[in-house]
């Protein structure tokens, strides 16, 4: 078989611990059983960004034979951010970053109009070296490296994995100096993404945002994408020429990960033990768990639940700053039912979610995205509660039945779902999943799509040179 050397731009690897990593870390996993040389551009571990999870064990998954070479990022927002914001104390609320207007109007009212002052003005300021992202400062190093890497590794193609959008852009930059072919894999939507409204707005970064978009599917040979509708989203906007060129290929899990799986406990034994419902992973914006508290404190309040029947664990809610879901906790009087703890390695996470009776995943108002979590649930085979406003997610679930799908503001949709889940448990009728559900998502078979795009796309360059060529003589 002959090898094939690949360029791959990912920030975001080994050893940093987060969703996206596992999509990369699965492609130089099992892209060399197909013949691929995978040379990685990512960070230099030194200038990861502050708050940054690392998981040290996540390096030693990464073969031997692929090459990583880190090059670093300059923050150099932070060092503003400490001059202006008094030792970081102001919070950048820049547009720029996604937020809407309603954000901007919801600003606390104590502060003084010095601050304020001094925030608009660190806003105008950052808004240039936080667009697309705040990696903005590791392009031009991280360019620079992986030319240099492109021509000495011999490289035939280039592979970039975004968000973080500055991704695309040193991809870009490494394209316009080798004019080698481009496969651009959108993980989540850029433009079109939920939780950054700005950047359809009409301001500087907005439109910035959109040029920058733009450029990517110009300029791209192949476009991924990783849901249908965030594929028709991109098409909508961008034309014929986007879809000509663009493929859905579904995230999926690592199937290594699961083939030591802990044995679940006797079916008479589980039956006296309380449900165990399972979340791994921490909540932010509009992403929470308040409705599904709510239904578990009326139950509790009606005398109809109790730490006997129920066990729901919130494995990485409980993070510096974020007290949202103790103070639910606390006031729905759920400390025996409801417990958050500190995010884990990956591994250890992915043995606690095994021995769960069921999992439950929160998608809201992100209908262009599934949150990869779910690939991994589908892996383990239990029951799914989805907490999810209609869209991309809920489509998944659905069509595969995963289990109940409730939306967030159904109360009593809620309250009913984990009736029945509890009825089925104590009656030792939890479903499980058909097994040749996880065959589809299983990451290792999806390298077949991997490996048919890049060389799909190495045809197209060889195909665009020699048009080139002819057209010239």
């Amino acid at each position: 078989m002959e090898s094939i050397p690949l360029l791959i731009v990912a920030s975001n690897f080994p050893p940093i611990q987060s969703a996206g990593v596992y999509r990369t870390l699965r492609l130089v996993k099992y892209l060399p059983e197909r013949g691929w040389i995978p040379h990685v551009i990512t960070l230099r571990e030194d200038t990861v960004p502050k708050g940054t999870l690392i998981d040290d064990a996540l390096v030693t998954q990464v073969p031997e034979l692929v090459s990583v070479y880190r090059a670093p990022a300059r923050f150099p927002i932070e060092k503003l951010n400490r001059i202006l914001g008094r030792g970081g104390s102001l919070q950048t609320k820049s547009r720029g970053l996604g937020a809407s207007k309603s954000d901007a109007a919801s600003k606390p009212v104590g502060k003084s109009d010095r601050v304020r002052m001094l925030q608009s003005i660190k806003d105008r300021l950052t808004l240039p070296w936080m667009t697309p992202d705040r990696l903005v400062g590791w392009v031009r190093p991280a360019t620079r490296l992986g030319i240099r890497t492109a021509r000495n590794s011999g490289s035939q193609i280039i592979y970039s994995s975004g968000p973080p959008w500055s991704n695309h852009m040193v991809a870009g930059g490494i394209v316009a100096a080798t004019r080698l072919p481009w496969v651009a894999d959108f993980r989540d939507p850029w433009v079109g993404n939920a939780f950054r409204p700005g950047r359809n707005d009409d301001t500087w970064a907005g439109r910035k945002h959109r040029r920058l978009e733009s450029e990517v599917y110009e300029n791209a040979d192949v476009v991924i994408f990783n849901t249908p509708r965030a594929m028709e989203d991109a098409v909508s906007r961008a034309g014929e020429r986007l879809a000509n060129k663009s493929i859905v290929i579904p995230n999926g899990f690592d199937p290594a990960l699961f083939e030591t799986q802990a044995a679940d406990v006797t079916e008479d034994r589980a039956k006296k033990m309380p449900l165990t419902l399972v979340h791994p992973g921490g909540f932010y914006g509009k992403r929470n768990v308040d409705g599904l508290l709510q239904a578990l404190g009326k139950m509790k309040r009606n005398g109809q639940l109790s730490e006997r029947d129920l066990r729901l664990e919130l494995i990485g809610a409980d993070r510096p700053g974020r007290v949202r879901e103790k103070e639910q906790i606390a006031k729905l009087q759920l400390e025996g039912i409801v417990n958050l703890s500190p995010p884990v390695p990956h591994e250890e996470c992915i043995a606690r979610i095994s021995q769960a009776n069921v999992l439950l995943l929160v998608q809201t108002e992100a209908p262009l995205c599934v949150p990869g979590k779910l690939y991994e649930y589908i892996a383990i085979g239990k029951p799914v509660l989805t907490i999810s406003t209609e869209g991309s997610t809920s489509d998944l679930v659905n069509a595969e039945c995963l289990g109940p799908c409730v939306d967030p503001d159904d109360a009593v949709g809620l309250e009913m779902a984990v009736r029945e889940l509890l009825d089925q448990h104590h009656a030792g009728q939890l479903p499980k999943l058909d097994a040749s559900i996880s065959k589809r998502y299983d990451g290792r078979n999806q390298m077949a799509q991997f490996d048919a795009v890049f060389r799909r796309a190495i045809g197209r360059s060889i195909e665009s040179i020699s048009a080139s060529k002819g057209l010239r003589e």
